[in-house]
């Protein structure tokens, strides 16, 4: 019994749906590390693209492995393993004398954007699962 009055409770959109909270959830993670890391020198900024990441990547997409640049700097065995998922975009280009790439500003900008677009998508599923309580409740 997967369907239950026309609404299923494993669907694509459903999938497409929890898929997109972790991306944002992982985008979230890079962002705040960028900011983090915003007085290191050298440190050179990450992104998620959405889409990308979205799309499903093909399997012989080539990601973007940890490096550890110093032994004072935290394992990559520290690192939550969904990270590697999705392809990560380095912003290379400074115009820091320090080398480092994060513009604290656009940071903040795209941690807003996230935020909101994650909470948009959490609103978006629960719809989904009051309507199939209701279904069950029979509208009670």
């Amino acid at each position: 019994m997967n369907e239950l009055l026309g609404i299923q409770l494993n669907n694509a959109t459903t999938d497409l749906l929890s898929k997109s909270l972790d991306i944002r959830s992982q985008r979230h993670l890079a962002i705040v590390t960028n900011v983090a890391n915003q007085d290191t020198p050298e440190y050179k900024a990450t992104d998620l693209n959405f889409k990308e990441a979205l799309k499903g990547a093909a399997p012989n997409r080539e990601f973007i492995p940890m490096m550890q640049t110093n032994g004072a700097h935290f394992s990559s065995l520290l690192t939550p393993p969904s990270v590697a998922k999705y392809p990560v975009e380095i912003k290379k280009d400074s115009t820091r004398l320090d080398g480092n790439s994060v513009n604290p500003e656009q940071e903040m900008a795209k941690l807003a954007e996230n935020n909101l677009m994650y909470n948009a998508t959490v609103q978006i599923l629960s719809g989904r699962f009051n309507n199939l309580m209701s279904a069950i409740k029979e509208g009670r």
